[in-house]
């Protein structure tokens, strides 16, 4: 592979700090049998399948991109497209069909069984593979995927026992023993946490509201369950979280990190606001990049990892 990294030309356009799932080149190396049988004209299931559960939230995100999302919805009986607006205080929301058991069941039990068996031509010889979905996200754009919990886990019993990889990114306010326990067999959970205070979480995370501090406490102590878990049962699931800087609170960034790393978090993902509305100024960036460097000096270890993502206005 290091021999491929150094003659390939686009490899000094790729960041080797991103890891590998992450990696556009080694994305390639490990999925090119089906990049060529789809170049050829076959049609395969995709490597991986990103799933939204639901469309409500439990949380207010100043930040919210579901909030500025418009959906389109196919009216059967109008024979129509109705535009829905998926902001959490909109009055028709998109309906959360996948937080039925049911019906979740039913799309992953697809997932799982779904397999092509198709031609390809690697290396001048002409081959032939099997291909199926590897992996399962579970997500929210303009949701929290907990909201449909009561699905999620009889999902990831079913994704586990086929041996499809799956993992999910949450606020992990919502995040209950039954679903600690049914995402311990999982490949990752990325828990986003956005704040180093209570009071910060609360004013960006939930209007201002009292009850917002008592989130950020109940999501740092599910962090802290999941990681003893973790240990307790010798799970190899990834636990990593995030923290997207904002003129609110780039400046508990470091606060944020030793928290985090307390709790036993694999690793911290920073980035500078989803839309680019709402950049720092040079000073707070300035700021912002001396608090990463303590972060990178002071707690960063062989088991704390810190990684920064690209975005429109970069530190």
């Amino acid at each position: 592979m290091s021999h491929v990294m150094e003659t390939n030309p686009l490899a000094p356009y790729v960041r080797g700090d991103l890891p590998g799932r992450f990696n556009e080149l080694d994305v390639l190396r490990r999925h090119w049998a089906r990049f060529a049988a789809v170049s050829q004209g076959a049609v395969v299931p995709p490597y991986e399948v990103l799933i939204h559960p639901s469309s409500g939230c439990n949380l207010r995100c100043a930040w919210c991109i579901g909030d500025h999302v418009p959906l389109e919805l196919w009216d059967e009986q109008r024979e129509q497209l109705v535009m829905l607006d998926a902001a959490k205080d909109a009055s028709d929301r998109l309906p959360d069909h996948l937080a039925s058991p049911e019906n979740m069941l039913k799309l992953i039990g697809g997932i799982v069984d779904y397999e092509v068996e198709a031609p390809y031509r690697q290396g001048g010889e002409d081959r032939s593979g099997v291909f199926r979905v590897e992996a399962v996200s579970f997500s929210g754009l303009i949701g929290e995927p907990l909201v449909a919990r009561k699905a999620l886990i009889p999902a990831f019993a079913l994704l586990a026992e086929r041996g499809i990889r799956y993992g999910i990114f949450t606020n992990a306010v919502l995040m209950d023993d039954a679903c600690i326990e049914a995402l311990l067999p999982a490949g990752y959970v990325h828990i986003s946490i956005d704040a180093g205070t209570p009071e910060t979480y609360a004013d960006l995370k939930y209007g201002g509201r009292k009850a917002g501090k008592v989130m950020f406490e109940r999501a740092m102590a599910n962090l802290a369950r999941l990681v003893q878990r973790r240990a307790e049962t010798g799970s190899e699931v990834e636990i990593n979280t995030s923290f997207v800087m904002y003129p609110e609170n780039y400046h508990e960034v470091y606060t944020a990190a030793r928290l985090i790393r307390q709790a036993g978090a694999d690793s911290l993902r920073l980035k500078q606001d989803n839309s680019g509305d709402r950049p720092l100024t040079p000073d707070q960036a300035l700021h912002a990049s001396r608090l990463i460097e303590q972060i990178r000096s002071d707690l960063t270890t062989d088991s704390f990892r810190l990684l920064e993502r690209a975005s429109r206005n970069r530190v």
